[in-house]
């Protein structure tokens, strides 16, 4: 994993411009974006993720929310899937958090 090349930082305040915050990555040369999952992604994620629905299995949640999320070239998104099979966790983690999950609240004492 590196830091974006003066190119891909272009490429990525383009593309920040038109879907807002985005989490990121450079990887083998080859930038990858993500925009926030809309409420509905998200929920639908979590369901998956919990192996709700029938035939659903943890890990291919990971793997669609990234792909639902993609604002950049999926057919190399799915080569990184294949050369980095475990990628997907971590970008759905990074999608979490962009939603809101690393927001905390702290509950008062009487």
């Amino acid at each position: 994993m590196s830091k974006p090349l003066p190119d891909t930082a272009e490429q990525l305040a383009a593309l920040t411009k038109e879907h807002g915050k985005l989490v990121s990555q450079v990887v083998d040369g080859k930038l990858y974006a993500f925009k926030a999952p809309d409420l509905t992604q998200y929920e639908d994620y979590q369901e998956r993720r919990m192996a709700k629905k029938p035939g659903d299995t943890p890990g291919v949640c990971y793997r669609d929310l990234a792909q639902r999320c993609c604002v950049t070239d999926q057919a190399e998104l799915q080569a990184l899937f294949k050369r980095y099979p475990a990628v997907s966790m971590n970008i759905a983690n990074a999608l979490a958090d962009l939603a809101g999950a690393e927001i905390e609240f702290t509950v008062g004492k009487d």
